[in-house]
């Protein structure tokens, strides 16, 4: 018992040791702070079923408070405390009920699901709604026409007609430990249905003859394996999971990375990485160009149309021209609290820093 009780002290010791040490990334010189936050002119409740005027969207550069304070975030959108709906396109205006998730907007509606299973779907113009209890905790899904096409908590997958609200075709699938929040929906693409899993695959599915078509493996880590992103532009697919990249166009490329945010656009694939390293690959996942940050832990990265933007979690805001050529880091007040990468903003606890494009 003393033995092991020295053991467990030694152990503890060594783990305060590690994080009393622990680095942390410190810019050689900053540019500027980054505007300071302001007093919101509206309220989340005050723009709830209508899309915020133009005059309530901030301009660049600016940090403001939304209104709202996120409670929770998947790979979609973030959900604040009064149920506001924050997609990457910026604040819906959209609200969900207290205690329900959002999944994402698809196939013209408004998803969202609880712990009871159900999967609700909204439509902001018509306040149409309709639900399907599906008995089970729901991790993605997605709607195109008729079809809802629905990952499992389980890893399983599912299709469902809304006319009906039956099932029309199962899959199982293999239990995943622990996953990013960030969960990839399901993918409509002609006839086909791409679902990315839990446990780092891309199962494809033609559901007009429900049949199973093929099982891609993107990595196969025990832990925090499933595909937070997936994106597809042309004959392009990219995939990616905490520890891999994945791409396929004439063929299947992957490349081990320890990844913290991913982009697929027209100009390549941009990776920021655990280790403070900003990539820029081809499709074919060949090497651009590369910037490194020692120890910085990126929250979120944005490419805009000639700069790319990083936020970094001890308060600073990387700007970098996309040749990776030249350098400003900003300042900037940030607490501690969930945070949502948006199209053309960053959401941290109740604020939104905007970029310039």
């Amino acid at each position: 018992m003393i033995k092991q009780a020295s053991l467990f002290l030694v152990g503890a010791l060594l783990a305060f040791s590690g994080c009393s040490n622990k680095e942390y990334y410190t810019p050689e010189q900053t540019v500027n702070d980054w505007p300071v936050c302001k007093t919101p002119n509206h309220s989340a409740e005050a723009i709830v079923g209508e899309r915020p005027k133009v005059e309530q969207i901030p301009t660049w550069p600016t940090c403001q408070r939304t209104g709202v304070y996120l409670v929770s975030k998947g790979a979609q959108g973030a959900v604040g405390r009064q149920g506001m709906v924050v997609e990457k396109s910026g604040v819906s205006g959209f609200k969900i009920p207290d205690g329900e998730r959002f999944l994402g907007q698809s196939g013209g509606w408004f998803l969202s699901t609880g712990i009871d299973g159900n999967v609700t779907l909204r439509r902001s113009e018509t306040n149409e709604t309709k639900r399907l209890a599906l008995e089970k905790t729901v991790a993605a899904a997605a709607v195109e026409g008729d079809y809802l096409a629905v990952l499992f908590s389980s890893n399983d997958i599912g299709i469902y007609r809304l006319s009906t609200g039956k099932s029309y075709y199962k899959l199982p699938g293999t239990p995943a430990t622990a996953v990013d929040v960030r969960i990839s929906n399901p993918y409509f693409l002609g006839n086909l249905v791409v679902f990315p899993t839990l446990d780092g695959r891309l199962v494809v599915v033609n559901y007009e003859e429900k049949e199973l078509l093929r099982s891609t493996v993107v990595s196969t880590e025990t832990y925090f394996d499933n595909v937070f992103y997936f994106k597809v532009i042309g004959d392009t697919m990219v995939a990616a999971t905490p520890n891999r990249l994945f791409s396929l166009s004439d063929k299947e490329r992957r490349e081990k990375l320890d990844l913290r945010d991913v982009v697929f656009d027209a100009s390549g694939i941009w990776a920021a990485t655990k280790e403070g390293e900003v990539l820029h690959l081809t499709p074919a996942l060949q090497p651009v160009a590369k910037q490194k940050f020692p120890f910085a832990h990126f929250l979120g990265m944005i490419v805009g149309k000639e700069k790319l933007y990083l936020l970094e979690k001890e308060g600073y805001l990387i700007v970098m021209d996309k040749a990776m050529t030249q350098t400003e880091v900003y300042n900037i007040a940030l607490d501690d609290g969930i945070n949502f990468t948006g199209e053309k903003a960053f959401y941290v606890r109740d604020k939104i820093i905007t970029v310039e494009e």
